[in-house]
């Protein structure tokens, strides 16, 4: 659907060059929502208005339906523009004309029939929950009301891609939460593509599929939204999922390691959902050892639990290499905690 290959932007600023893109190369899939997440500076804002030739890369292709819009003419980039729709951070809606004629505005752009236009305006309206609001102007509506409005008209003529760039984080969690889940109806009604690009790990969490991690420019990280999330690898992910899931020492696994006695260790255990955890205390339980859970903190992306325990393992010599010798077998997602300033080692 979406297909980005070497692209790469550079800016010139006084005399100097800035690598907004380094050598992109990441494929988007029919019916994703696609999330790209990064912090400020990173890219991502530059890299999503590439796919309509917002801005125009440096280097490299950006494929949407197998057509390469770096090799179109300016009429036939205009055609294929008219099946990518855009949402944009502050609505970018006309100030001067009311809710009906800003969602009516790209289909009088290629002289649709009036007809047409009413039809499907208050089809849009309705199904975003405007159509009371038809006659009322920007500066009346919330911030909520405003982004509806921005959706109706991006979908006003049957996009097939849906650009959402920052659409919610100028709007409150609650709001935010419902403009998510309007999404994802549209998503899967319609079948559009969507590719949201965020600084928010959340919305990538509520609504994404699939996501890429941007640094300085490059991707440095993708997959499927459940297993970057839980095995976050660069140092970049690893910050994000600190944002919504705190890794630091719980307060009751310090007090405990303060006191630990000679016959028990402690670890921590990552997990990707119930039956690890269930499997984890029975094996121990055989190994001859007293088992004990310290502390649980987990967390469900779409289907996938995933978390991490903190289990205290109490017996002898002899059990604690046995328990020690099937932790190295069976994962490497399980590590002893020291009581050296609380690390986990």
């Amino acid at each position: 659907m979406i297909e980005f290959k070497g692209v790469s932007k550079t800016f010139s600023s006084n005399g100097q060059d800035i690598h907004a893109l380094r050598e992109i190369d990441l494929q988007i899939e029919k019916g994703d929502i696609y999330g790209v997440i990064g912090f400020s500076g990173a890219g991502k804002s530059t890299l999503i208005r590439t796919v309509n030739l917002i801005e125009r890369p440096t280097a490299g292709e950006v494929i949407v339906n197998k057509e390469n819009l770096m090799h179109l003419n300016s009429r036939q980039l205009q055609r294929a523009k008219r099946n990518i729709g855009m949402i944009f951070q502050h609505f970018n809606l006309l100030q001067s004309k009311t809710v009906f004629e800003n969602v009516a505005t790209p289909l009088r752009l290629v002289k649709t029939k009036k007809s047409a236009v009413n039809q499907r305006v208050n089809e849009l309206l309705s199904y975003v929950g405007l159509e009371a609001f038809a006659s009322r102007y920007p500066d009346q509506l919330s911030g909520g009301q405003k982004q509806r409005v921005g959706i109706a008209r991006a979908l006003a003529s049957n996009p097939e891609i849906l650009l959402c760039d920052e659409a919610t984080s100028a709007l409150d969690p609650e709001t935010t939460s419902s403009i998510l889940q309007l999404l994802k109806q549209i998503n899967k009604e319609y079948n559009i593509t969507i590719l949201m690009i965020t600084h928010e790990l959340g919305v990538v969490r509520e609504i994404c599929n699939k996501v890429a991690v941007m640094d300085d420019g490059r991707i440095v990280e993708e997959g499927n939204v459940e297993k970057v999330l839980s095995q976050p690898v660069h140092e970049t992910t690893k910050k994000f999922v600190r944002s919504i899931i705190p890794d630091d020492l719980p307060q009751k696994v310090k007090q405990h390691l303060e006191n630990k006695e000679s016959d028990e260790r402690i670890y921590h255990v990552q997990i990707t959902d119930d039956a690890d955890q269930t499997a984890l205390f029975n094996d121990l339980v055989h190994q001859g050892l007293n088992v004990s859970l310290l502390h649980a903190s987990m967390h469900e992306i779409r289907e996938t639990t995933f978390g991490s325990i903190y289990v205290r393992v109490k017996g002898d010599a002899v059990a604690q290499q046995a328990a020690q010798r099937y932790f190295d077998k069976t994962s490497s997602e399980i590590k002893e905690v020291t009581a050296h300033a609380g690390l986990v080692a």
